[in-house]
């Protein structure tokens, strides 16, 4: 996948799991992140437990979606 579709797709997982998690938008750089820091720990995820992340574009948002999930629960938790 080339540059250009890591930064919109991950810009994209950020701002979908923002709005899954009813938050309010931080702006392009924290969605980017989120997306990008949620593709690393859902595929790493995934693959531990034994199964492999889908491929593709929309593989790819699915996996940064249940990463950055992850990642947000995580530091919401850490905040409490």
């Amino acid at each position: 996948m080339s540059w250009f579709w890591f930064i919109v797709l991950g810009a994209l997982s950020g701002w979908l799991t923002q709005k899954l998690l009813k938050k309010e938008s931080k702006g392009f750089l924290l969605n980017l992140g989120l997306g990008a820091l949620g593709g690393f720990v859902g595929s790493w995820l995934l693959k531990t437990v034994g199964l492999v992340p889908p491929g593709g574009k929309i593989g790819y948002v699915f996996t940064s979606i249940i990463g950055a999930l992850i990642v947000v629960w995580v530091a919401d938790k850490l905040r409490s």
